[in-house]
């Protein structure tokens, strides 16, 4: 039931609305945060285990959707072609660059520019007309690498730190 208010401070009325509002709980114990990408569904990571998770804003909706990679925390993730990007870590590649449709069959590695279970860390993925660029330490110190948006072609874009000093 909505009830209105009126108060006087300082010679000023002021109208409040006290409403009534249901929160419902979604998930216990996996400190979840994400977004809405998926048509109806958001993607989301466990803060607490690095797993991926998707939503359609129900409890029984909501559910660990993939065990073959984790999100690599802090890296950041970009949307491309309502796909998300971000870098994944495995025992096999590391942490590399991974793409997610929001399903198991969906999340696949997208290329592992450091091979094997050395770490590239991509980090900074955004996109810019229908390509991918995000930044990596594989050459060095962090580097510009780009994504084709039609072929998930990666290469090095440009050399931005020719020292190799980590900035």
């Amino acid at each position: 039931m909505k009830k209105n208010y009126f108060i006087l401070f300082l010679g000023l009325i002021t109208f409040c609305n006290k409403i009534n509002a249901q929160v419902t709980l979604i998930n216990d114990n996996h400190s979840l945060s994400g977004y809405p990408i998926f048509g109806n569904s958001i993607f989301l990571t466990s803060d607490v285990d690095s797993t991926l998770w998707t939503s359609d804003g129900t409890p029984g909706g909501t559910k660990q959707y993939t065990t073959k990679v984790k999100i690599d925390q802090g890296a950041g993730a970009g949307l491309l072609n309502n796909k998300i990007y971000f870098a994944g870590v495995d025992a096999t590649h590391g942490s590399e660059l991974w793409v997610t449709d929001g399903t198991d069959g969906g999340t696949k590695l997208v290329a592992d520019i450091l091979t094997g279970p050395m770490s590239s860390t991509p980090q900074n993925v955004f996109a810019y007309k229908n390509d991918l660029y995000f930044t990596d330490s594989a050459s060095g110190g962090r580097q510009l690498y780009k994504m084709s948006g039609s072929s998930q072609t990666v290469t090095l874009f440009k050399i931005i730190n020719p020292t190799g000093d980590a900035f």
